[in-house]
């Protein structure tokens, strides 16, 4: 269930523009009515910058990927992470949140 305040705020610096994400979010994943299929993160370093990948360089989204049978969403995103960037997370950091 969705709260009205956000559970987590982070204001960062995207190419000299300050921008917020406004996180909402519920770390109990068996209230989803679907299972999801993907994990895909936003992955913040010590600055709060974001980690971005592309496979050609004109296009960028978030490191994530197709979750593998027993495993979590969360092992997902550090696993693909990982394979996308080579950048180790910490996975006690991951906060789930759906949409």
């Amino acid at each position: 269930m969705m709260t009205n305040k956000p559970t987590l705020s982070t204001k960062i610096n995207f190419n000299g523009q300050d921008m917020l994400f406004e996180e909402y979010f519920d770390t109990d994943f068996s209230k989803l009515a679907n299972v999801p299929n993907q994990s895909l993160g936003i992955v913040l370093n010590t600055n709060n910058e974001v980690l971005l990948v592309s496979a050609d360089k004109h296009w960028w989204g978030l490191p994530g990927g197709t979750i593998k049978k027993r495993e979590t969403p969360e092992q997902t995103l550090a696993r693909e992470v990982y394979e996308e960037t080579a950048v180790v997370i910490d996975g006690s950091y991951i906060k789930p949140f759906s949409i």
